[in-house]
C-alpha cells in the first residue's frame, strides 16, 4: 500500500491559513488559483459541499417519514437483501427515483450490470426521453432496452464494443462506468492536468487505469461519484478493470445525480 503524507494527505496539499486566507500547496511549491480578495484561492475546493447536501437530504428525508408515519419505507419493503449493505442507502434512493427494479423482491446487490441494464438506468435518470431514431446497432434483440440505447448513441454516452455491436449482455467494469457518467456530464472539466498531478501514485492501482478512462476516473474521485467495491468511500485501490456491481453502480450513480441536479 502506498503510504500517504502526514502533511499532504490524500490531496498531496499543505494547507495554511493566515487569518481569512486559506493557502493550497503542494509538494513542489505550486499554487492553485486565486480567492475572492485576489490572493490564492483554492481550485481543488477546500472540502467539497456533498457533505452538507447529503446532511440536509438525510435530515428532509427523516422529517418527511416521521410527518407521514411511515414506519417502513415502500423501497425498503421491495427489496429484501439490501438491509445492512454498505450501498443500501443508495439503493433505496435509486429504487425511489424509479432508476432501478428488482428480481422478484430482490435487488441482488453484488451481481453485475449489463451494459444495456446501465443504459436503461442512466436513461430512465435523464427522463426517459423519446430517441430520434433507432440505434444503429445490429444485436439489440430486447425491446426493453432499445430506446434507451438509441438515446445514449444519440448522445455520444455509450460507444459500441466493435462495428454495428453493441453488446448489451456483457458487463461494465467500474472505469466504464466512470466513462460514462463523465461523458453524460460533458466528458470536460478543464481541470485534468490538476487531477492527474493530485492522484497520479496515491491509489495502489493507478497504472491499471486505462488511458481513455483516467481522466473519468479521477473526476468521478474529486467529485464524490467514484465508490470502493465494498464501501462508499474509495479507499486506496481504484479496481477499474474489476466488474461493476449493481450496488456500485447504484451508489456511483445517485451521487453523481446529487452533483448534477
Amino acid at each position: 500500500m502506498k503510504k500517504q503524507s502526514k502533511y499532504f494527505a490524500k490531496s498531496k496539499f499543505f494547507v495554511a491559513i493566515l487569518g481569512t486566507v486559506r493557502y493550497y500547496i503542494n509538494k513542489t511549491g505550486f499554487f492553485y488559483g486565486w480567492d475572492r480578495y485576489g490572493i490564492l484561492f483554492n481550485a481543488v475546493q477546500e472540502m467539497r459541499d456533498e457533505y452538507l447536501r447529503k446532511l440536509t437530504s438525510t435530515i428532509m428525508a427523516a422529517a418527511l417519514l416521521l410527518a407521514c408515519l411511515v414506519p417502513v419505507s415502500a423501497a425498503d419493503a421491495s427489496f429484501k437483501d439490501v438491509s445492512g449493505h454498505w450501498a443500501e442507502e443508495f439503493i433505496l434512493q435509486a429504487c425511489e427515483r424509479s432508476l432501478v427494479q428488482g428480481y422478484n423482491g430482490l435487488y441482488r446487490p453484488d451481481d453485475t450490470m449489463t451494459r444495456a441494464e446501465l443504459v436503461t438506468v442512466l436513461w430512465r435518470a435523464s427522463g426517459a426521453p423519446e430517441p430520434k431514431g433507432a440505434a444503429s446497432f445490429t444485436d439489440l434483440t430486447q425491446d426493453w432496452y432499445k430506446k434507451a440505447v438509441a438515446w445514449a448513441e444519440e448522445n455520444a454516452v455509450v460507444n459500441g464494443v466493435a462495428p454495428g455491436k453493441f453488446n448489451p449482455n456483457g458487463n461494465v467494469t467500474r472505469e466504464q462506468v466512470a466513462a460514462i457518467l463523465f461523458r453524460l456530464a460533458g466528458s470536460t472539466s478543464g481541470m485534468e492536468l490538476m487531477f492527474t498531478s493530485i492522484y497520479d501514485d496515491y491509489y495502489t492501482d493507478d497504472e491499471k487505469i486505462s488511458s481513455y478512462a483516467k481522466a473519468a476516473v479521477y473526476w468521478c474521485i474529486y467529485n464524490y461519484v467514484y465508490c470502493g467495491e465494498a464501501s462508499v468511500a474509495e479507499g486506496d485501490t481504484l479496481a477499474p478493470k474489476a466488474d461493476a456491481t449493481r450496488g456500485q453502480i447504484a451508489t456511483m450513480i445517485v451521487r453523481y445525480l446529487d452533483r448534477n441536479n
